[in-house]
């Protein structure tokens, strides 16, 4: 058993090709995986320990292929709202607490206005 199964739930799922399944992520069908793993044996050879990582972890990785194509560009959206917080936390943290909404709410949208922090439209 993997350090993964050990330390995560997983069901048991027979069309899976790990035959795990994670209940909160689409299985990826073998067709979508040809593209993504054609990349990663390029990558894999020199790097023994990522070789090792990529074949214990398998097809969980790549749990993005198996949502819709429509939906790829708003799954990688998540890093600027991750940074988004990471900059509020940050602004906050020199201050020992925030008096009231309306001053959280005057440093969260002064971030937006001095353009320290740009947000996009996200699509799908």
């Amino acid at each position: 058993m993997s350090r993964l199964h050990r330390q995560a739930s997983f069901s048991v799922n027979p069309l899976h090709p790990l035959g795990v399944h994670h209940p909160s992520f689409p299985s990826p069908l073998p067709g979508q995986l040809a593209q993504p793993l054609a990349k990663l044996k390029v990558v894999v050879p020199p790097h023994p320990a990522l070789a090792e990582s990529l074949e214990e972890v398998g097809v969980e990785l790549l749990t993005f292929y198996g949502f819709p194509a429509s939906q790829h560009k708003s799954l990688r959206t998540t890093n600027a709202i991750e940074r988004l917080q990471e900059e509020f936390r940050r602004r906050v943290k020199t201050q020992p607490s925030l008096p009231s909404e309306k001053a959280a709410l005057l440093v969260f949208f002064g971030l937006f206005a001095s353009g320290q922090v740009k947000m996009r439209r996200t699509e799908g």
